[in-house]
């Protein structure tokens, strides 16, 4: 700020403009130079921008945004090709601003990791090697005149090592690759290609080997004149004399390149060239398209099983959090678990059920019969753990699996090898005279339903009666607004219990 007050204030007012011949060069140079200084203040904006929270530029809006700033780019970048206009060089400093903004805030966001992905690299080449082109190359010219005092100096930053800079001009289309994949439909497009283009190679290579083939044939037979009238050799020798002539118009051919067929009068001729159209035109093209379309359906169906895969993780993070959020809900104490009573006093309330049930996606039924099987035994009832319950809750809907077989197989055999060991400690104690059998003998059981299966009736038959209960009450309210019912009489008499508050 003071040289710039020197140089625009004080030199007017000390120093007229035709009394400066006096004043010393180097300090007119000198100020000149102080004045560069004032691109330092991009450090200050930097400095702003990291102290900033840039958890926004996560948002989608702001890809939306930058999408349409490369959409723009990419559109000035035609433009600027055709219309000799020194604005565009403004506008493609409001669009690096955008770039550089982006880089610096994902770096922030991202860290080390950032500089992992291959196109954060290129982003971050591209966007500050566009600003040492913007800037470097006028700093360094305006550096060397202010030195020089020559206001055209005969080297320059475009003679030297900053001359590789402008490629980076030409290197911003590679960012239309990222507006590509900005639309869903046309990055599995893109992506289905490049997935194709690793099968096509072999069909590359070998459509190269059948025209080097038929480029040999038709060398050997048509370039050295065995099959051509004898007034034909020259233009043969022209057009396949060598074996690169031949292959050039082999592919030309195989593109459906008419101009090559020549020298027709001869049936040997014909029958090459019919031969040479089926093989490349027919054959390798039809084959390259159905290489091209097996990979790109089979890349297309790996996408979307990928896609469904991720919008299946993203539902279970969703359901986990919906659970855990239930789950310390029901529990009162706040001990990290559920017990019998919690679980049973929460499915008691319509609310938190109906919560439980779509979350978990379940019904009341399923839920008693589920929460019977993971809990334990603990503290004399039965309680369970949230990880638990939601863990074994992710796998209840899985297919059979043979580790699942096996793991009830192993378990079958642990129980058979309990009822062996108290079997044999029964034939023990019946060895023994009766007198000394300790054993009481004890009343078989009655047979009982399970818990669950108690509490899932009862809570059904509770949703049951609900049902009826607003039924009754609907039907009783319809008779009553319609006249001319045999029971609307009757429902506006006083002893009707629908004119009370409880009725109402």
């Amino acid at each position: 700020v003071a040289s710039g007050m020197a140089e625009l204030w004080l030199m007017p007012l000390l120093v007229p403009e035709g009394h400066r011949a006096g004043i010393s060069p180097t300090a007119l140079r000198m100020c000149r130079l102080i004045r560069l200084t004032r691109l330092l203040r991009l450090v200050k904006v930097l400095v702003l921008s990291l102290a900033m929270d840039l958890a926004w530029t996560e948002k989608p809006a702001f890809e939306s945004l930058m999408s349409a700033v490369i959409l723009a780019n990419s559109v000035t970048m035609g433009l600027e090709l055709d219309i000799n206009w020194d604005g565009f060089f403004w506008i493609n400093v409001f669009y690096l601003v955008f770039y550089i903004f982006e880089v610096v805030a994902k770096i922030k966001r991202q860290g080390r990791s950032f500089f992992t992905t291959t196109w954060n690299n290129l982003d971050f080449l591209l966007s500050f090697g566009c600003l040492a082109d913007l800037l470097a190359i006028p700093a360094f010219n305006a550096l060397v005149s202010a030195i020089s005092g020559d206001a055209s100096p005969h080297w320059s930053a475009s003679s030297g090592v900053l001359s590789v800079l402008p490629v980076f001009r030409v290197l911003r289309v590679l960012r239309l690759y990222k507006l590509l994949t900005s639309f869903p439909a046309l990055k599995k497009l893109v992506l289905g290609i490049a997935a194709a283009m690793h099968g096509t190679f072999w069909v590359i290579v070998l459509a190269f080997l059948v025209l080097y083939i038929f480029a040999i044939l038709f060398t050997s037979l048509i370039g050295r004149g065995v099959v051509v009238n004898r007034e034909d050799h020259h233009d043969a020798v022209q057009a396949f004399g060598s074996v690169a002539m031949s292959l050039y118009n082999m592919f030309k051919l195989m593109n459906d390149d008419q101009s090559v067929v020549m020298f027709t009068d001869s049936v040997w001729v014909r029958v090459m060239f019919m031969v040479a159209m089926v093989m490349l035109n027919w054959v390798m093209l039809a084959t390259l398209t159905s290489v091209v379309t097996d990979n790109m359906n089979s890349h297309s169906v790996i996408v979307e099983r990928q896609e469904m895969d991720r919008l299946r993780a993203e539902n279970d993070k969703l359901r986990e959090r919906r659970l855990t959020a239930i789950f310390r809900e029901m529990d009162k104490d706040a001990n990290g678990q559920v017990d019998c009573k919690e679980f049973h006093d929460t499915l008691g309330d319509t609310g938190l059920r109906s919560e439980l049930q779509d979350a978990a996606d379940l019904s009341t039924r399923d839920l008693v019969e589920l929460f019977d099987y993971i809990s334990q035994e603990r503290q004399g009832g039965r309680v369970c753990l949230y990880e638990d319950f939601i863990s074994k809750l992710k796998r209840e809907s899985e297919p059979v699996r043979e580790r699942t077989i096996f793991r009830v197989e192993e378990e079958l055999r642990a129980l058979e090898r309990r009822i062996n060991q108290q079997f044999s400690n029964l034939a023990k104690i019946m060895q023994q005279p009766i007198h000394e059998r300790t054993l009481p003998a004890t009343p078989q059981p009655e047979l009982q339903l399970p818990r669950w299966e108690k509490k899932a009736r009862d809570l059904a038959e509770q949703d049951e009666a609900e049902t009826r209960r607003r039924e009754i009450m609907l039907s009783e309210l319809v008779e009553q607004a319609l006249p001319g019912t045999p029971r609307a009489a009757k429902a506006k008499s006083p002893q009707s219990p629908l004119m009370g508050d409880a009725g109402l």
